[in-house]
């Protein structure tokens, strides 16, 4: 069991069947998305969902707390596996919490892979980049790199002595930003290396 803090299919990923999401405080009613369910509950309540796989988002920004309980067989009676859910989970500084019990959860809200436009240093007109380090080779002390919300599989050596700041998870014209960038790769530092300031990045090492 796990404490978190923090659509239907229109709206993100499968069609459930009827039956296999229910409230248990009104257990003759029964939803098609996590979220509706979510919305229709109350502080306290016990969300059940049958061990059937289905592929949504769910956001926690109500400030109220509330159970979901996975693996139910088809009348509810038992829970005798996990509920396997695909999506993304995104909580709020006053969204709740919500307590997680027999559930597999997996992130399926993968960025877009790199193009010759994912980098940028702001305030320069050209180029754009596609590999990090060259954008880092490009930037003046003070520069800000922007970078698209995307995934990265690149290294970065943080070899020189100025100080630069890199925004990641930017949108298609850097207008705003829309999540975070992911790069799966090292970052290698040295003692008289500069400063890097990173903000909006998921880092994985690879």
């Amino acid at each position: 069991m796990h404490n978190i803090s923090g659509g239907r299919s229109d709206i993100i990923g499968s069609v459930l069947p009827d039956g296999v999401i229910r409230n248990l405080s009104s257990p003759t009613v029964y939803y098609y998305s996590l979220q509706d369910a979510y919305n229709a509950a109350a502080n306290g309540d016990v969300i059940q969902f049958q061990d059937y796989p289905f592929i949504q988002n769910l956001g926690v920004n109500r400030n109220i707390s509330v159970s979901m309980e996975g693996g139910y067989d088809s009348g509810f009676t038992a829970a005798t596996g996990n509920t396997s859910m695909k999506g993304k989970l995104q909580t709020y500084p006053n969204g709740g919490t919500v307590t997680i019990k027999n559930f597999i959860l997996e992130n399926n809200d993968s960025p877009p892979p790199v193009t010759a436009e994912s980098i940028r240093i702001v305030g320069v007109p050209s180029p754009y980049f596609s590999v990090l380090q060259d954008a880092y080779n490009a930037a003046s002390n003070g520069n800000i790199i922007q970078v698209k919300y995307q995934e990265l599989i690149q290294n970065l050596d943080v070899n020189r002595d100025i100080s630069v700041t890199m925004e990641g998870g930017y949108n298609f014209d850097f207008t705003t930003t829309t999540g975070s960038t992911s790069l799966k790769g090292k970052i290698q530092t040295y003692p008289n290396g500069g400063r890097l300031t990173i903000k909006n990045f998921i880092l994985e090492n690879n």
